[in-house]
């Protein structure tokens, strides 16, 4: 159980680089029409028919205590909860507009019951606050549905009453571990006055952590549903706190009663697991139902997080990130001091477990699910083997504690043109992600890993490697697509840089004139016949490339999976 106690800004950072797990709660009046958040905007809902909904709130099942018991349970440290969304509805009681829940049949004020109820069960209390507002009438710009006129309105009014408000919820309710803004990206912070919003914030309780939503950095970075592929970094290039806020379902984060696609427990867990090894943590949402109570989907991610924790949860807690560029076997690593832990997705079916490059000594082994069996170390040349048992502890994600003489110190694996001249790319090493929504994913297949599960036309597969000198390359790609699926257009992309690793965002990739070779993916005859699929040549610089391989077009659902991507000089 974590603590409350708050001293300063750095405690409260190092805190929260050491909490991993947090529950996002995104609940409000939208959750009576069952169709998500953005309602409103989706529909066109005008102001004075979106009124109708405060009426009809009744959270007759609302038990702050059920909430924060699972959260704790499944091992998160703090919760983060929607005070006002863009609907502008207020969850909490304030003096500074009647849109709030003290005027619904329900009539209970639900920030100060669940933050108490944080604070008697040991966890933090962050508060999602929305800039945006679709019901202030001073508020503007008017959305394109709004049909309200924008004359006569004034921001500067806006901005007065959202400070009045954020001074509510910061004196109301006692210690708060963070303000996690949402909804700023339509003004310039200079507009929204955020520097001075910020230090007021500050000021009224010094420890506080807040987001980068407000458009300025601040404490810690914010991807959405995407996991950078090497963490956020700062300008000077020095790791950036972040987290990764993600939804269970495919889409939207409030309650939709028409949603069919839910993450499983498994996905969510190595998500999780991929987040921490990358130096981040996961915020996890639940969209409650209208009267309160939390969709078996949900509960069952959250419970199944819990389980896998109690047994592994040394190695999440309080880790850093992995010292790995690339592990040649399918999972992840995090560190905490001169131990490594091992989080294996696919146990070796020849009993060893391997790392490259690690060049401190390791001087024991042993599983977090049996902590009394030490394993067998062996060196072979900068390899570290490990002999572990036949079968895995856990089917999802079994972790291998190893303890080292000193530091980490990690000669980084590099992927190079070998004796024939050909430089093979294995999806086990590539980068998988997208702007938004990620969906594609690496899997293992009998013992083999590829990009699966590629049915976003966003997402990407990418990988970096290095050329003694420049040449001409043919792109070949190790693929299966099942014929209903066939047809994708697919390019590779040679990039002068490393932009496509999403540190700040993938979705600044230009479709751009770097140098491309496309081709059509044709069928397979399964999802598991893997073929070679040749795209063309390109020419490649001497040094480090990166290339990637993206749709340009998926007419059929799926793009395919690929096993990798072989470069042979022409």
């Amino acid at each position: 159980m974590s603590d409350v106690r708050y001293t300063s800004r750095e405690e409260s950072l190092r805190w929260f680089r050491e909490a991993k797990l947090g529950m996002f709660i995104h609940w409000g009046v939208y959750a009576l029409l069952e169709k998500g958040e953005w309602i409103q905007e989706v529909e066109g809902i005008q102001g004075e028919e979106y009124e109708k909904l405060p009426p009809q709130f009744t959270a007759e099942k609302f038990d702050p205590r059920t909430w924060v018991d699972l959260a704790r349970e499944a091992g998160c440290r703090y919760i983060t909860f929607t005070t006002k969304h863009h609907d502008g509805f207020c969850l909490f009681n304030t003096a500074t507009t009647d849109y709030n829940v003290m005027n619904t049949p329900c009539g209970r004020d639900i920030v100060r019951e669940l933050t108490e109820e944080c604070h008697r069960q040991g966890l933090r209390m962050h508060y999602y606050y929305s800039i945006m507002d679709w019901h202030h009438p001073d508020y503007l710009p008017r959305r394109s549905w709004d049909k309200r006129p924008a004359d006569g309105y004034d921001m500067a009014r806006y901005r007065e009453y959202m400070k009045e408000q954020l001074r509510e919820l910061l004196t109301q309710y006692g210690p708060v571990g963070c303000l996690w803004y949402d909804g700023g990206w339509m003004h310039t912070p200079e507009y929204m006055d955020s520097v001075r919003m910020n230090a007021m914030v500050r000021e009224i309780q010094p420890h506080i952590l807040i987001n980068d939503r407000a458009m300025t950095p601040e404490d810690f970075g914010t991807p959405e549903q995407r996991v950078p592929a090497t963490g956020l970094t700062n300008p000077d290039g020095s790791p950036r706190v972040w987290e990764a806020c993600l939804t269970i379902t495919s889409h939207w984060w409030g309650y939709d009663a028409h949603e069919t696609k839910f993450k499983s427990p498994a996905e969510v867990l190595r998500i999780f697991i991929d987040v921490v090894s990358k130096g981040g943590n996961l915020l996890l949402n639940v969209g409650p139902k209208p009267d309160g109570t939390i969709q078996d989907e949900f509960v069952a991610v959250f419970r199944a997080l819990g389980e896998w924790m109690c047994v592994n949860g040394e190695a999440i807690y309080a880790t850093n990130a992995s010292p790995f560029r690339r592990l040649p076997f399918f999972g992840r690593v995090t560190r905490k001091g001169n131990r490594l832990y091992l989080h294996v997705f696919d146990w070796p079916r020849d009993g060893v477990l391997r790392l490259v490059g690690l060049k401190t000594e390791a001087t024991a082994a042993w599983l977090l699910a049996q902590p009394d069996v030490r394993l067998t170390l062996d060196r072979d040349g900068d390899t570290l083997c490990i002999r572990v048992p036949a079968s895995a502890p856990d089917p999802v994600a079994s972790v291998v504690a190893v303890e080292l003489a000193g530091e980490p110190v990690v000669e980084q694996l590099v992927l190079k043109p070998d004796a024939d001249g050909r430089v093979n790319l294995p999806a086990l090493y590539a980068d998988v992600h997208g702007p938004h929504g990620q969906r594609a994913r690496l899997e293992a297949v009998d013992g083999v890993v590829q990009v699966g599960n590629w049915i976003n036309p966003r997402d990407l597969a990418a990988w970096d490697f290095e050329l003694p000198e420049a040449g001409e390359y043919e792109v070949i790609l190790n693929y299966a697509c099942p014929p209903e699926q066939a047809g994708a257009t697919v390019a590779a992309v040679s990039y002068p840089d490393e932009r496509f690793l999403g540190r700040s965002g993938p979705e600044e990739i230009p479709d751009d004139p770097a140098p491309k070779v496309t081709g059509t993916v044709a069928a397979t005859a399964s999802a598991t016949d893997f073929q070679r699929l040749r795209l063309g040549r390109l020419s490649l610089p001497a040094g480090k490339s990166y290339l990637v391989i993206k749709a340009l077009e998926m007419p059929n659902g799926a793009v395919m999976n690929l096993r990798g991507v072989e470069l042979t000089q022409a």
